[in-house]
This record gives C-alpha cells, sequence and structure tokens, in this order.
C-alpha cells in the first residue's frame, strides 16, 4: 500500500497555472534547456528594449502633458518600459519585470543628471509599484486575464494603487532637481494618472487578449501550486501597503495644498494665480476621489478574498481528511487482502466483545484457513500464492454480511467476527463461505491452466464462562484444527 505524504499539504494546494508565476531561477532555466531556456532568452532580449526605452520620455519631454479638460487639467506622463514590465510582472512574476524596470528607471535618470546615491534609490519607484502587482495575485485567485467583471476590476484597482506607489519617485526628482511645487505637482499627478491610463487603456487589453495563449504557452514552466503561507503573507503586505499608500497619498496632497497657501504673502498684498489656486483644490480634491474609489475596491477585495480563503482552507481541509483516511486504513489494512490486519480485528473483536456483555447478545468468530496452501506456493510460486489468499479473502468479503468484520489473521488464516450471531448461525454462514471457496478457479498468468482451492473453517459463539475475547478465538482455531484433522475443507463448531 502506498504510503501518503501529507507532509506539506496543511500549507499548499494546487491551483489554475494562470494564477502561479515563473520561478526566477535563470541558472536553473538555462541549464534546463528547451522550455525554460526559450522564456529566459525571451526575457533576456524584453531587458534590451525595456531599458533603453525610458529614454524616450525625456527626450520627447513626455513628462506632466496637461490635457485640458474645460474647467480644470490634468496632467499625464508616458513611459514606455510600463508597457513591457506591467505584462512581465502578471505573467511572469516580480523579479522577471522588476529587474528591466529598476535599470530603465536608473538608466534616466543617470542621463538626467541626478546624483547617484539618488539614483540608487529613486530607481526603486517602479519596482515599488509593481511589487502591488505581484502581492495582489499571489494574495488572491482573481484571474490575470481579465475576462470577467471581477479580474477587470481587481485590475483595474490595483493598477492605481500600483501607480500611486510608484509616483513616490516624482518627489525624489523634484527634490534633487531643486523645483518648486508648481513642477513637481504636474510631474506627481502625470506619474501615477499616466501610469493608471498606460495599464487601462493599453496593457489592459493586452492581457485580455493575449493573456490566455500566454499563459498556456507557459504554463510547462510555472509552478502548479500555491502555497499558502505565502499566500498569507502577501496578503496581508498587499493590505499594508495599500494603507500606506493611500496615507501617503493624501498626506502628499495636503502637504501640497498647504505650500501652494503658504507660499503667497499675504501681508504684501499677494494673490493666489490661477495655476496655484487650480494646484490647491485639485490636489484636495484628487485624494479625496482616490481614496472613495480604492475603499471601494478594497471592500469588493476583501469580500472575495474572505470567500477564496474559506473555500481554500475547506479544500485543504478535505484534502487532510483523505489523507487521515488513507493513514487510518495504513495501519488498520492487511496490504495484500484489504481486509482488516491482526491489531485492527483484536479492537474490533474487543469492542463487540464488550457490547455483547453489556447487551447480553451473542456474538461468534470464523477462522478460516487455506488447505494445502504450502503445496500451492511450491507449485506455482508465491505470487500464485499470493493471487489465491486475495481471492479467498474476497470471497469471505461478499459471503459475509454488511455489518460482519472478516480481517485477515496471519499467513493463510481469516478470521471474522459475527456480531448478533449464535453459534448455529454462525455454522451456517461458514458452510457458505466454504461452499463459495470450492467453486473457485484459480488461473495461471499465460496459461489456459486452472486449479481449485479449499478452506477448513472453524466457528465459536459466545459463552458465559469467557472471561476475555481471546477466548473466543481459542476455541475457534480449536475446531478449525480439528476440521484439518477431519479432512479438510470442513466446517466445525468448537466448544
Amino acid at each position: 500500500m502506498e504510503i501518503p505524504d501529507i507532509s506539506d499539504e496543511s500549507s499548499r494546494i494546487n491551483v489554475s497555472l494562470g494564477n502561479t508565476f515563473i520561478r526566477f531561477l535563470p541558472f536553473t532555466m538555462w541549464q534546463a534547456g528547451s522550455k525554460p531556456r526559450a522564456v529566459l532568452l525571451l526575457w533576456l532580449a524584453l531587458c534590451v528594449i525595456i531599458v533603453p526605452s525610458g529614454t524616450l520620455t525625456r527626450l520627447c519631454e513626455w513628462t506632466g502633458i496637461a490635457v485640458d479638460l474645460g474647467t480644470t487639467s490634468i496632467y499625464i506622463t508616458i513611459y514606455i518600459p510600463m508597457l513591457f514590465c506591467v505584462p512581465l510582472v502578471v505573467w511572469f512574476g516580480f523579479w522577471w519585470a522588476a529587474i528591466p524596470a529598476y535599470f530603465s528607471t536608473f538608466f534616466v535618470a543617470l542621463i538626467g543628471g541626478m546624483p547617484i546615491e539618488w539614483i540608487i534609490v529613486f530607481a526603486f519607484s517602479n519596482p515599488i509599484g509593481l511589487a502591488m502587482y505581484a502581492m495582489f495575485y499571489s494574495a488572491t485567485p482573481i484571474s490575470k486575464d481579465l475576462h470577467g467583471l471581477e479580474s477587470l476590476v481587481g485590475f483595474l484597482m490595483i493598477a492605481l494603487v500600483a501607480s500611486l506607489a510608484g509616483s513616490i519617485g516624482a518627489f525624489m526628482w523634484a527634490l534633487t532637481n531643486n523645483v518648486g511645487l508648481n513642477v513637481a505637482y504636474p510631474v506627481w499627478l502625470g506619474w501615477w494618472f499616466g501610469g493608471w491610463l498606460q495599464s487601462t487603456l493599453i496593457v489592459g487589453p493586452v492581457l485580455y487578449f493575449l493573456g490566455p495563449t500566454v499563459q498556456r504557452l507557459l504554463a510547462d514552466v510555472k509552478n502548479s501550486s500555491l502555497n499558502l503561507n505565502n499566500a498569507k503573507g502577501s496578503m496581508i503586505a498587499m493590505i499594508s501597503g495599500f494603507i500606506i499608500v493611500i496615507l501617503c497619498f493624501v498626506g502628499a496632497g495636503r502637504y501640497i495644498s498647504l505650500q501652494q497657501i503658504a507660499s503667497i504673502d499675504w501681508g504684501n498684498g499677494q494673490t493666489m494665480n490661477l495655476m496655484q489656486a487650480q494646484n490647491t483644490v485639485d490636489s484636495l480634491s484628487y485624494p479625496l476621489f482616490i481614496l472613495l474609489a480604492v475603499m471601494l475596491a478594497l471592500s469588493f477585495l476583501g469580500y472575495r478574498a474572505m470567500i477564496f480563503w474559506y473555500d481554500t482552507i475547506k479544500g485543504v481541509n478535505q484534502k487532510l481528511s483523505e489523507k487521515n483516511e488513507q493513514l487510518i486504513n495504513l495501519v488498520s489494512l492487511d496490504p495484500l487482502t484489504g481486509l482488516y490486519n491482526r491489531r485492527k480485528v483484536f479492537e474490533q473483536l474487543e469492542y463487540e466483545y464488550s457490547r455483547s456483555l453489556r447487551s447480553e447478545g451473542t456474538l461468534s468468530i470464523i477462522m478460516v484457513d487455506a488447505d494445502r496452501f504450502k503445496r500451492v506456493n511450491d507449485t506455482y510460486g508465491h505470487l500464485v500464492g499470493d493471487t489465491v489468499l486475495k481471492t479467498i479473502a474476497d470471497t469471505i468479503k461478499v459471503t459475509l454480511r454488511d455489518y460482519d468484520t472478516p480481517g485477515r489473521f496471519g499467513g493463510e488464516e481469516f478470521i471474522a467476527i459475527l456480531p448478533g450471531t449464535s453459534g448455529e448461525q454462525a455454522l451456517t454462514i461458514a458452510e457458505r463461505v466454504r461452499a463459495a471457496v470450492s467453486k473457485l478457479e484459480i488461473g495461471l498468468e499465460n496459461s489456459s491452466q486452472v486449479f481449485n482451492v479449499t478452506v477448513s473453517l472453524g466457528v465459536a459463539n459466545l459463552v458465559p464462562t469467557d472471561s476475555k475475547a481471546e477466548s473466543i478465538i481459542d476455541r475457534a482455531d480449536k475446531a478449525l484444527l480439528k476440521a484439518k484433522q477431519m479432512g479438510r475443507n470442513q466446517v466445525v463448531l468448537g466448544g
């Protein structure tokens, strides 16, 4: 009997491959060859494209582009690397996207003349945003292909939070370039709003149309199970990250508003110009709208996550129950015949013995032994002998009643516990077993030859003088010996 492996069942569960990632093991993948190596080479080719593409934002001045909406203006920034990195983090995993995103941002800052100590920190801004995607899809079962309202809402929400998280780089840029708030604010707004628009209008359709095909192609190199402990950590980290991002966003909006007002010298009659007023109003109003949107999205996510974890834990408990049942069978069943083993037979006999004494009921035992079994082994081999034992066990099992307990007592000897059964009734049942076995024809593999087997049976029932359950076995065993001495293929009632 195969021993079930439950060493990690409590912390792992199989999930859809679409909801898993590729482990970042470049050296292992290269050595594996075939598809893993092809995936690695594809990623390296994409890195060659992604890293220098960020310079287009600076050369084409795609930072903080003003879009007039009548009474107000919004600002957007176009950043090409994130068009590649967001699909990478969704389809491949965090490190596959974070590494090219980091070096792309590093390269842009280096060309822009930012001090090297600030470049090292500044380059983490976009990977921080990508981490939000990774944590979101690691902690929830929401599909990545955007096929369905749930996956679409989830993607729009995480894209917003990821863009807000990455926009921390705007403040580093403003600080190192010594620009005023009137310039820093459009850069900051353009960073997160432009990033969200890019993900919504460009990356979203890419995931929708190409997602199923890409996931199918990557299935062979993905890990097919989810570590629940890691997923739980991702959930905690994701929610904590969301809260920190929103608090920072609201705090930044308030800071910008206060600084705009504080920059005016009211005592000298200076008034707030139109841009200052607009930035002040926008920096106060945007956080409120974003906060509301994210709170609604988090409510949706919390509900969906609660359902997911309930179903997941339920599934794991079901698997553990199945494995526990296998373990119980492992220690209770005879591996060859599938009947109860000797230890379990004695447990069951003690139970039935105690119950019969309490209820003053009847209890009988049948001992069964295969006749001339050593001759079978010597003539046909032990494998045929095993077939004989399994066939006899199956015959005993189907001949007894549903509430009887058959077991293998040892070697070629079997036992049957018959609760609520008198000696005469047990004798009738034993005779039925004997007749059924005598009609068996055992076939030999790769041969038309067949042979018959017989069994001898001893029967005993509970009597008032029995002080222990083994006394019944002893009388049944003596009756079995007598059946052997009388010529075998017989039933004898003992005592």
